[in-house]
């Protein structure tokens, strides 16, 4: 018997990290009548939030063209529903956290938002021109970063941002997220737990524990690299820059390339604690979930019902 439960704990000490794209089972979203569908999200139930938006279709095509409508959603894995946010009238989605809050914008003024869709709260630093929500923790505490326009702006959509820094917002007051070694931190996501990722023009991509600094340093002359979710086995994912974009997996010891499989380009967009992937490919915005180990399942339950009948049998005498 003592194998059966030597085996049940290697089983639950030792299960593989999905590492590649063979290790995940994919399903590809479309909003009906939708021109582009985006997922934002997906929390700890499972629930996957996102934006879909419908443009004028025009000959020849536009890179931004007329939007005719748009709208914020949820997928459950058999249906979409639409999303309303109390005292937001054009709500653009950007995330949503493990317990289901999600966090965006407003599209008429940029005016940041968080809300658990019973309730919105609005929220803006006082002392930066713009603020930027990029999630929030297990205690409630919101995440971002703050910057100011330049002086002189540029030519273009695009503008530099001026003195960023990443915040947390915790009983309503802003506090400053000092990072070790740092010079000026985009602060990009967090975890549950509170550890922060995020890029800095010195250190690169970076993780932040409230204790230390990790960077994270793919091989090549890579122009600069983009994490995008930290699952809570510790496994990364991100992208990596250099004349065009490179998906990977991290796990703490080498990078594995990631793509969508059948797709002739795709991106990744975020990764929540439990590995859940999503994105976007020239199939289609998906959703990747982890698949056990294989073999893990009948052995598991080998073992388990051999506890039980040896139980059983102990009982009976």
């Amino acid at each position: 018997m003592r194998w059966i439960l030597t085996a049940l704990l290697v089983l639950g000490a030792g299960d593989a990290l999905a590492l590649g794209p063979t290790d995940y089972t994919f399903e590809f979203l479309e909003v009906p009548g939708a021109d582009f569908t985006r997922v934002v999200g997906v929390d700890g139930l499972g629930l996957a939030f996102g934006h879909w938006v419908d443009v004028e279709n025009l000959d020849p095509p536009q890179i931004d063209p007329p939007v005719l409508a748009e709208g914020n959603f949820t997928w459950n894995g058999d249906s979409f529903a639409p999303v309303a946010l109390p005292g937001v009238t054009d709500p653009q989605l950007q995330g949503v956290s493990e317990a289901g809050v999600v966090w965006g914008f407003r599209e008429s003024d940029s005016l940041s938002f968080v809300s658990d869709l019973a309730s919105t709260e609005f929220i803006a630093h006082p002392d930066y021109d713009n603020t930027f929500l990029v999630g929030i923790d297990g205690s409630g505490r919101v995440y971002g970063t703050r910057s100011n326009d330049p002086e002189e702006p540029m030519p273009g959509p695009i503008q530099i941002a001026v003195d960023p820094g990443g915040f947390f917002l915790d009983g309503g007051v802003f506090s400053d997220l000092a990072i070790p070694g740092a010079t000026n931190p985009f602060v990009d996501g967090v975890r549950s737990d509170g550890l922060v990722w995020g890029q800095d023009e010195t250190l690169g991509a970076f993780l932040y524990d409230g204790l230390s600094v990790s960077v994270l340093d793919p091989p090549g002359d890579e122009a600069f690299t983009l994490i995008y979710g930290v699952a809570d086995s510790g496994l990364v994912a991100g992208t990596r820059y250099t004349d065009s974009s490179h998906d990977f997996l991290y796990d703490g010891v080498a990078f594995h390339d990631w793509s969508v499989p059948g797709a002739a380009h795709s991106s990744i967009q975020g990764m929540n604690e439990a590995g859940v992937i999503w994105g976007t490919s020239t199939l289609g915005a998906y959703i990747a979930t982890p698949v056990p180990e294989p073999g893990t399942g009948p052995l598991l339950a080998l073992g388990l019902a051999a506890l039980a009948a040896r139980t059983s049998r102990s009982r009976a005498r």
